[in-house]
């Protein structure tokens, strides 16, 4: 498919590790799985992503991919779905006066209390003390 080939032709930066921990891959069909991950991750964040559903989406085994993960970004996946969301919640709260509680929804929070704790927990604030402390853009 598309997606394959564009992967083969610009050999993804980050993803070339994932071929050095005991992967039967080839290094360029896992950075080419790597990018995809991520760029469902960056376009879906808001929608209830499992790792199931991208492992399926990827053609790979769900035990795979969170190896992958787990191994190359240091990271789970909750996690890593959890920052993606808080990234982008930064630029709605520096650009728009929504609600907190509608932030929180936009970005794929099912509630505005676990979008604030994990704001505090990434930022070490809370995401109204963000938007007034003149980080705003």
């Amino acid at each position: 498919n598309w997606m394959v080939m564009h992967c083969e032709a610009i050999r993804i930066r980050s993803w070339p590790s994932w071929s050095r921990i005991g992967c039967r891959r080839k290094p360029s069909e896992v950075s080419c799985i790597g990018m995809q991950f991520e760029n469902i991750v960056a376009s879906r964040y808001a929608e209830p992503l499992t790792l199931k559903d991208i492992a399926a989406e990827l053609n790979v085994s769900y035990s795979f991919l969170p190896t992958l993960i787990n191994k190359t970004l240091k990271m789970r996946f909750s996690q890593y779905l959890i920052e993606a969301r808080l990234k982008a919640s930064l630029q709605l709260l520096s650009n728009t006066d929504l609600p907190l509680a509608e932030i929180a929804h936009n970005v794929g929070f099912s509630d505005q209390s676990h979008f604030s704790k994990s704001f505090r927990k990434m930022y070490d604030q809370p995401p109204q003390q963000y938007r007034k402390s003149g980080m705003r853009g």
